[in-house]
């Protein structure tokens, strides 16, 4: 590559010079900036199965919560049971409000005003 640009004192050099007095180079032409196009199709496909997946993991989450509750339970591990139930009251609005926000999104895409 050649270098272009004037050297530390400002002057050009032989190689550098003979590109400058042949011109401007042509670069082509630049057009505006468009958004990246993508299909509609895929983004309902994606809100979809993100709606039908958190809802699938809140539904779990409630089956697994009290399955591991009733085991702990009958294995007299209550101290464990005690945990479990914090851990959960954590993961329970987590989980319930992306669910919400996903399924609200997936049913209400695409109603304009």
């Amino acid at each position: 590559m050649t270098n272009t640009s004037p050297d530390d004192d400002g002057e050009i050099r032989g190689d550098q010079e003979e590109i400058l007095k042949e011109g401007l180079i042509e670069g082509g032409h630049v057009g505006p900036l468009e958004d990246v196009p993508f299909e509609v199709r895929h983004r309902a496909e994606t809100a979809r199965w993100l709606a039908i997946s958190l809802i699938a993991t809140l539904g779990l989450s409630f089956f697994v919560h009290y399955g591991v509750t009733a085991y702990f339970i009958a294995e007299g591990k209550t101290d464990a049971v005690e945990g479990l139930s914090r851990a959960f009251n954590v993961w329970l609005p987590v989980i319930s409000s992306l669910a919400g926000g996903a399924a609200a999104y997936y049913f209400t895409r695409g109603k304009e005003k």
